[in-house]
């Protein structure tokens, strides 16, 4: 929660400026610690917002390119943090993109762990056990 800057995004580190992808490892690992009401959600949907580009994709800061990475965690904060209460009216002004409810351990949505999980058993990948959790 520290990494928590004024303008809503998350620094992986003291003195950087906020970089998107921290606005998901940051509250994700809040959330697996089961402290997700410890950062500010309604910021960190309004500095997920100011990342998006006209021509679509996130960036890493506002005003910046678009890339893959960006909007790949970018998205996946903007599920996270709707759930932690970062949605709604204030956010009215904003088209709403329909995104599913992710899992923190993975970075995906929930919905498809199941099936990640299954072939990961077909290819046998070590460690990754049904319950989620590595050893």
């Amino acid at each position: 929660a520290e990494r928590q800057q004024p303008c809503g995004g998350f620094n992986g580190r003291a003195g950087k400026d906020a970089d998107l992808c921290y606005s998901w490892w940051c509250p994700a690992s809040l959330a697996i610690l089961e402290k997700g009401h410890w950062l500010d959600a309604h910021a960190a949907r309004r500095f997920i917002d100011q990342c998006a580009c006209a021509d679509g994709g996130l960036a890493f800061a506002p005003g910046q390119a678009a890339d893959p990475y960006h909007t790949f965690f970018g998205l996946a904060a903007l599920a996270l943090v709707r759930e932690l209460g970062g949605g709604g009216a204030e956010a009215a002004a904003e088209v709403e993109v329909p995104l599913r409810s992710v899992e923190c351990v993975f970075a995906l949505p929930r919905s498809v762990v199941p099936m990640a999980q299954r072939i990961a058993e077909q290819v046998h990948i070590a460690g990754l056990h049904r319950t989620g959790s590595y050893e």
